[in-house]
């Protein structure tokens, strides 16, 4: 679960909230804080992901650029 979205991050840009739940990144499941940032790690600054979140009980995905 995202607790904090920094002013002026790419999180805040992609339109990530505090409480969404991060269930995918490009297409891949994550579960745990670790995977997320095993997965986020396999991409360079500049780069875009799709982050698939739980937010209010539905699925929304959000276009990252790294």
């Amino acid at each position: 679960m995202v607790a904090e979205v920094k002013e002026a991050s790419a999180a805040e840009a992609a339109g990530v909230r505090p409480g969404d739940i991060v269930r995918q990144i490009n297409f891949q499941p994550v579960r745990t804080a670790t995977e997320i940032q095993v997965q986020i790690n396999k991409y360079r600054p500049g780069e875009r992901i799709v982050l698939t979140v739980d937010r209010d009980g539905e699925q929304k995905e959000l276009i990252v650029n790294l």
